[in-house]
């Protein structure tokens, strides 16, 4: 039996994950400024449950009484509270801030014109912009503001149970107010920006540093197979021994050559440059690109089925990209699949009208850590960085960029020692119409 201290913990550690889901911007959110802004958004919302559930029971004890009236007003609080968090988790942030502020300001001005003096919605229109320090942009707190310094001006006019001099007081305090939360919102608007400039420029200083220690390493071991084959060479007493060593040579070249090709690859896909998509018949480029690979095929006794699954097989890209994209895929299966194994290259459509091309391989497979960051720049699963596998850590996160640049996805399945199976889904076209990426 399980001491309480141990459901404890499993609760709490529970209960921490379940906010945390809560609490998390969409995916579709990507600008870090706005991420930021929408968990903490999701974080107001999600505390307004168990406050509504507190007020509830605190009303029970004191007002037994009144307990209908707080429940019917919690319960539309609650769907309030719903409806803005819904908006948010469909990843339009802005929208659910204007619902916030729309629906906010509306049952402030509503409560307040029907109740009485002391008129605490009048405090309530004072902290409402003060979310806007947390929620808002500059543009959009002003404009929040604005509104409330309205709403001010028009509750005060339409109630009449406050004096002229306490009124016009409290329109001064109001502008006040509103002015220093706004010089507020300013600073930290400023903050945010600092912040997350000085973490690009950290992230861009540790890829600047991975790029160096990786490509000195990369460049050093060719670099000595090819001076440990000129040593050879020099001493070789017999005309095969000299050919061997200029084939070591000859193939370490065209090791760098690769890895130079990915390197100005990877920074022309980085730049963003908008280029001119054309149909293409993705199997004619899937033939044509995978007959570059068979004598590395046939070298180590590899078979290579490809397969044919659907009519439609056009799509609109860039072919360049998509031949270095497939190349890349096929020479990773090439790489890690051993002698006499099967790679089968499957293309297929499916009912979401998009085309998916399959590689699967009979290959070492990778573990589960391994596969959160094949995609990314430099990574190996192959830790040794042999020169039979290990090239040059670019050509899945290359892949993988232009995947997405062509508005499509890429999936991963893998288990060690049982192969691996990379799906990509790029979005079909019967269009014989040229656009631009």
């Amino acid at each position: 039996m399980k001491p309480m201290a141990s459901y404890y913990t499993i609760f709490k550690n529970n209960l921490i994950h379940f906010i945390s889901k809560a609490i998390e911007a969409h995916p579709n959110i990507t600008d870090p400024i706005e991420r930021y802004r929408s968990r903490m958004l999701n974080s107001l919302l999600v505390i307004f449950f168990p406050i509504a559930v507190f007020v509830i029971v605190f009303r029970w004890i004191v007002l037994p009484h009144d307990v209908y009236t707080t429940l019917v007003i919690s319960a539309l609080g609650v769907v309030v509270v719903f409806v803005i968090y819904i908006v948010g988790r469909t990843g339009h942030y802005r929208a659910s801030i204007y619902v916030t502020g729309m629906l906010g300001y509306g049952i402030i001005y509503l409560n307040a014109v029907n109740s009485t003096t002391p008129h605490f919605e009048i405090a309530y229109l004072t902290f409402l912009p003060m979310l806007g320090i947390v929620l808002f942009s500059m543009k959009e707190a002003l404009v929040n503001y604005l509104i409330a310094i309205s709403l001010m001006i028009i509750f005060l006019s339409t109630i009449g149970d406050i004096e002229q001099g306490i009124a016009i007081d409290l329109l001064v305090f109001m502008l006040l107010t509103q002015g220093l939360i706004f010089f507020a919102n300013y600073q930290r608007t400023r903050l945010d920006t600092n912040r997350h400039d000085l973490i690009v420029e950290r992230e861009r200083s540790e890829v600047i540093k991975a790029l160096i220690n990786n490509v000195s390493h990369d460049f050093k071991t060719p670099i000595s197979v090819i001076h440990t084959s000129l040593y050879l060479i020099r001493r070789a007493e017999t005309s095969e021994k000299r050919e061997k060593g200029l084939n070591q040579i000859e193939s370490q070249a065209y090791r760098i050559e690769s890895m130079i090709q990915d390197l100005l690859t990877v920074s022309k896909l980085d730049q963003d440059i908008e280029l001119l998509a054309q149909n293409i018949d993705f199997w004619e480029l899937i033939t044509t690109t995978v007959h570059t690979l068979l004598p590395t095929a046939r070298s180590k006794h590899i078979t290579i089925e490809q397969l044919v699954e659907t009519d439609t097989r056009h799509l609109v890209g860039v072919w360049e990209e998509l031949e270095r994209m497939v190349y890349s895929i096929v020479a990773n299966a090439l790489n890690f699949t051993p002698e006499h194994g099967t790679i089968t290259i499957r293309l297929s459509s499916t009912e979401d009208s998009y085309l998916s091309m399959q590689v699967i391989d009979t290959g070492i497979g990778m573990a589960e850590d391994d596969l959160l960051h094949i995609f990314e720049h430099f990574y190996r699963a192959d830790k040794a960085r042999s020169t039979h596998t290990g090239g040059s850590g670019l050509g899945l996160s290359i892949a993988k960029q232009v995947i997405e640049r062509h508005q499509g996805c890429v999936k991963v399945d893998s288990k060690l020692g049982q192969g691996t199976t990379i799906c990509v889904s790029l979005p079909m076209s019967d269009d014989q119409t040229s656009s631009f990426l």
